[in-house]
Parts: C-alpha cells; sequence; structure tokens
C-alpha cells in the first residue's frame, strides 16, 4: 500500500518549522553553565539565589530569597540588556524570606482574547463578526510592575545586571545568558 505524496509533504512543514534553542548561563569571569529543561541551574548571588529552567525555547529565571533578611531589587541598579543592545528596566520588588520572583526571556507577549474566531488549517482565519471598535485606534498603557515585550530572534545573548539591596548595602551581579540553536 502507497501512501499519498501530501502526507510526507504536511510532516515536514510541521516538523520542519520548529527552531529550539539551548541556554547558556554565564556569570562575571565564569565558564558557562547548561541550562536545562528537566532540572534546575541553582547559582548563589548573595543575597538571592537563582534558578533557571528551560521552558519551550524561552529561558525561566527565578529570584528567590532563601535566607532570612528581606532583600530588595534596586530598579536604578538592575537592567536586562537585550540582544539589540537596548536595555531593559526590571521592576523594583521586595523579597522577605521564602520568597521569589521570575523572569522569562524573552518575554510572553499578553494577549488578549477578541471575541468569538473560527480557524481552519494552517493560519486561516475567519471573524465571525466585523468589530466595530476595529477602526478605533487602542492606547494601551503599560501597568505597574508589567514586563515590557520584546523579541530575540535566532541566536544571540542577554546581559543581565542585578543590583540587590540589604541592610544599606547593594551587591552587584553581572550575568550573561546565551541562546543558540540546537
Amino acid at each position: 500500500m502507497t501512501r499519498p505524496a501530501s502526507i510526507p509533504l504536511v510532516l515536514c512543514l510541521l516538523l520542519g518549522g520548529c527552531t529550539s534553542y539551548e541556554y547558556q548561563f554565564v556569570p562575571a569571569e565564569s565558564q558557562p553553565l547548561t541550562v536545562r529543561t528537566d532540572e534546575d541551574l541553582v547559582v548563589q548571588a548573595a543575597p538571592a539565589r537563582l534558578r533557571l529552567r528551560q521552558e519551550k525555547s524561552r529561558c525561566v529565571l527565578v529570584v528567590e530569597n532563601a535566607g532570612s533578611d528581606t532583600f530588595a531589587v534596586d530598579s536604578a541598579g538592575s537592567a536586562i540588556v537585550d540582544p539589540s543592545g537596548q536595555s531593559r528596566a526590571i521592576a523594583p520588588r521586595l523579597l522577605p524570606p521564602g520568597s521569589y520572583f521570575k523572569l522569562i526571556l524573552p518575554p510572553l507577549r499578553e494577549v488578549e482574547p477578541r471575541g468569538p474566531e473560527f480557524r481552519i488549517g494552517l493560519g486561516m482565519q475567519v471573524d465571525a463578526a466585523p468589530r466595530q471598535d476595529a477602526v478605533k485606534p487602542i492606547y494601551l498603557a503599560i501597568a505597574p510592575g508589567a514586563t515590557e515585550f520584546w523579541e530575540w530572534d535566532g541566536d544571540g545573548e542577554v546581559r543581565i545586571v542585578l543590583a540587590l539591596k540589604q541592610n544599606e548595602e547593594t551587591k552587584r551581579h553581572h550575568f550573561l545568558l546565551r541562546r543558540f540553536k540546537k
């Protein structure tokens, strides 16, 4: 029995279009460490502990307070420099003992549902009804603490500077996060 020629073509299109990436975390003046999908990479960055894991071609960086004293992320001294070289703010945060915050790199785009939709096949879309507000401009404001969205196309690296303040002392940590195709 022979298979129709369209089945291998469809499988090639479906499987060939997915690009997966690997990440390396590079602490200042240290060897690169591989970020894995099956277990956290744990790095000390006093007073914080960093946990990194790869999830669906993104890197999740968790900054946690495993100590007994509160510390703060100093936004004036912290930043992420995206692959294009643009500096991005890291919102100020207070981390009491046992708390954490996470950064997803590259950030996920927040999307609001637009209403009923009907979709068919590979990228075809039909809207249920014309929307009256579709022609009006919509102005959006970034909510306090919201993550700025940016793209990370292909290979490259992101620089991360974390300024952590505890008991009037600020410690700055510099890291690289490299991304490359598998």
